[in-house]
């Protein structure tokens, strides 16, 4: 609702975020990997709903950043990726009143780690593959597609199409290849949902 307030584009996709994951999870989970055990409904509901909260740190970056029309200065990328840090510490600040603290848990991970990379070339700690958790993993590429399908002031919206290409071509790069699979088996769902 923050975000809402702020941003009505930014509300959308993390409406839209919140839909793309559990969808993934659930192809994840009908598939033959190591986290089918670990893709519950209960963790695919709190997954949902956790993510949400992964860009909650962008309420305080300047507009002059956030909705700036063109491509960002190095340092204007810089200050954009400090969103990480400060969501951080927004919700480390609320961690007592949060009751579940699994909830919070992953909230926490998804917020730290959903710009981290398969291959170790993310940020804000270059972690790779296993060392980033599920959750983060499953939220980098419903926040990537999202973030291609949609108008934003520095660029068009792109195709179904053209965002399922970068996301195949990143696989095992970016994303978690098993990830890109699940993305894959529920194409038709996510086209169906950003409709």
């Amino acid at each position: 609702k923050l975000t809402e307030v702020r941003d009505q584009i930014t509300g959308s996709h993390l409406d839209r975020v919140n839909s793309f994951c559990k969808v993934l999870a659930i192809s994840l989970r009908n598939m033959d990997s190591e986290y089918k055990e670990i893709l519950t409904d209960s963790y695919i509901e709190q997954l949902a709903y956790a993510s949400m909260m992964h860009d909650i740190g962008k309420i305080a970056i300047p507009d002059r950043i956030l909705c700036k029309r063109g491509t960002l200065t190095e340092s204007e990328y810089e200050e954009m990726k400090n969103h990480i840090h400060i969501g951080e510490n927004m919700i480390e600040e609320i961690s007592a009143v949060i009751i579940k603290k699994d909830l919070f848990n992953m909230i926490r991970d998804i917020i730290r780690n959903h710009h981290e990379n398969y291959d170790g070339t993310g940020y804000t700690k270059g972690l790779a593959k296993n060392e980033i958790p599920l959750c983060a993993a499953i939220v980098a590429i419903a926040d990537v597609y999202d973030a291609i399908r949609s108008k934003r002031p520095y660029k068009p919206a792109y195709s179904h199409e053209y965002a399922y290409e970068f996301i195949i071509n990143q696989k095992g790069k970016k994303f978690f290849p098993v990830i890109v699979d699940a993305f894959i088996n529920a194409e038709s769902e996510i086209i169906k949902i950003y409709a």
